[in-house]
């Protein structure tokens, strides 16, 4: 983009036949020549190829590795030459095909569907992994309590076995 912006604001104030008008962003004429206008699409293209080309291609790739393709390398025997057991080659072509199913006609309610859940899902993942840190740190404080403070729990919670005994441990 900033190439196509740089050779459009060079303007030729000579007026030939090889010149053609074109309009800016800002909606000023300016007179560019028909060779540097040839030049700005060629540099605007070529940077498009560069993007686009490379991940367009990985895309299509992608998009034939299909069911018939994974039915017949099953049938190949892809699972004897990976070591996979069946459970887990039944785990791996699962996790393929739930982007076929929101590549469906039905996307649009499976995702809008899938969205809460998934929003619960990571809220859950976030808590879970929150309270990891919290007991984890609660072990590290109980096992570098001194002997008094040690003293001092034991008398708090008594003999009997709970979560506030010293000895007490989360397992993480």
């Amino acid at each position: 983009m900033d190439t196509i912006i740089t050779l459009s604001t060079t303007v030729d104030n000579r007026k030939s036949n090889d010149h053609q008008t074109t309009s800016m962003y800002n909606g000023n004429n300016v007179t560019i020549s028909d060779k540097m206008y040839q030049k700005a699409i060629r540099a605007l293209l070529w940077k498009l190829d560069k993007r686009l080309i490379p991940f367009l291609t990985i895309l299509e790739l992608f998009s034939f590795l299909n069911r018939i393709n994974i039915g017949n390398a099953k049938i190949a025997g892809i699972e004897n030459t990976l070591h996979l057991t069946q459970t887990e080659y039944s785990w791996a072509v699962s996790i393929y095909f739930i982007g076929f199913i929101y590549r469906a006609e039905d996307a649009p309610y499976f995702i809008r569907s899938h969205l809460i859940s998934l929003g619960f899902m990571v809220a859950m993942l976030f808590a879970s992994l929150i309270l990891k840190y919290i007991l984890w740190r609660e072990n590290q404080h109980r096992d570098h309590l001194s002997p008094e403070q040690r003293t001092r729990e034991l008398t708090m919670c008594g003999q009997e076995p709970c979560d506030a005994h010293p000895d007490f441990r989360y397992v993480t």
